[in-house]
């Protein structure tokens, strides 16, 4: 791609405690179940640690009758206390500039069916799954641009490669499965090589923002932007889901006021959502804009994170914060810098 490199937007390291950088917060992407989230955040990964999807879960969720992975249905509680070094959020690359040349067409959809695998029988392999699938749909766009080493393939071995894979490279305690760090890690590791995992020679990033609008207009931009799909952060945190296209765009997605930031005036009728897990049967699935964000189907509702289970700070990005910090409350999303 023709766009430039460019750095998220990032607070000054002085306005964090500790010089912390901008991070991400701590989720059980690979369907691990949360503990109820009560207490101390302490006392939530204790809990949180020992249960994963098929070991009966916690109280607000459970496996379905059939034994598959099944989202929450009760509204997540809140920790008693919150994190005081609140990182800055709402952050996407910048603006183009007037030289960057981008088409912005009024639909778009990247999702290619020979890229496409569930991660069934792995009930833990949300995020490596979609790795895989985001992965293989940009080499067959061939969107991958400068350093992009990744070749198709659908092999079960190669996903759980990349989930064992994850676990090391990610911020969580615990569980089974994996988080927007070590799903980032992971598409710019197997992507682009362990040069991409750091500061601006990322592809991929993990961002958090304070409201579902703002989450999907970004979704949106990115796609036309990078012609690369976007991870979201579905089931409150507890499983990773894929966005590859919209359509019925009006007005334009890069219009920004005399600050510089985005109008997000924009409209779009609809997105394309992908899900790993056969059991949800959403693949390529067109889900209107405003049910993506609205609907009482907590299978296909994008709403904000509340895992709590990864306390650690990302070594891949400079300063110390707790990965959960930057999530939590936030609608999050894996999405490419350019």
């Amino acid at each position: 791609m023709t766009a430039p490199i460019v750095q998220p937007l990032r607070a000054p390291a002085g306005q964090r405690a500790g010089g912390a950088s901008r991070r991400l917060v701590g989720l059980a992407l690979g369907l691990v179940l949360a503990a109820t989230i009560a207490g101390t955040a302490a006392a939530a990964e204790q809990a949180r640690s020992t249960l994963t999807i098929g070991s009966g879960g916690a109280p607000e969720v459970a496996p379905s009758a059939t034994g598959q992975p099944a989202p929450p249905t009760k509204p997540e509680p809140k920790p008693k206390r919150h994190p005081k070094d609140l990182p800055p959020v709402d952050e996407e690359p910048e603006p183009p500039t007037p030289g960057d040349r981008i088409t912005v067409t009024s639909a778009l959809n990247l999702f290619r069916s020979a890229g496409f695998r569930y991660q069934d029988p792995n009930f833990y392999a949300c995020t490596a799954t979609s790795v895989m699938d985001m992965l293989n749909f940009v080499a067959i766009v061939g969107s991958g641009g400068t350093g992009f080493r990744w070749s198709v393939g659908l092999g079960s071995t190669r996903r759980d490669t990349i989930l064992a894979w994850e676990r090391s490279h990610d911020t969580m305690v615990g569980g089974n499965g994996s988080d927007p760090h070590g799903w980032r890690n992971a598409l710019n590791y197997y992507g682009w090589g362990t040069a991409a995992m750091y500061g601006t020679a990322r592809v991929y990033e993990d961002y958090a923002f304070t409201s579902y609008a703002r989450a999907v207009k970004a979704a949106v931009r990115t796609i036309i932007r990078t012609h690369k799909p976007v991870g979201i952060a579905a089931w409150r945190g507890q499983h990773a889901q894929m966005i590859t296209g919209y359509d019925g765009l009006v007005g334009d997605p890069f219009a920004t006021d005399a600050a510089g930031s985005y109008t997000n005036t924009f409209t779009i009728a609809a997105v394309y959502l992908t899900d790993p897990l056969a059991a949800d049967a959403a693949v390529n699935k067109r889900i209107t804009y405003t049910t993506l964000g609205t609907t009482t189907n907590t299978r296909f509702r994008f709403q904000p994170y509340y895992e709590t289970d990864s306390p650690y700070d990302d070594p891949y990005t400079t300063g110390w914060i707790r990965a959960r910090t930057d999530w939590y409350g936030r609608w999050v999303i894996v999405a490419a810098r350019r």
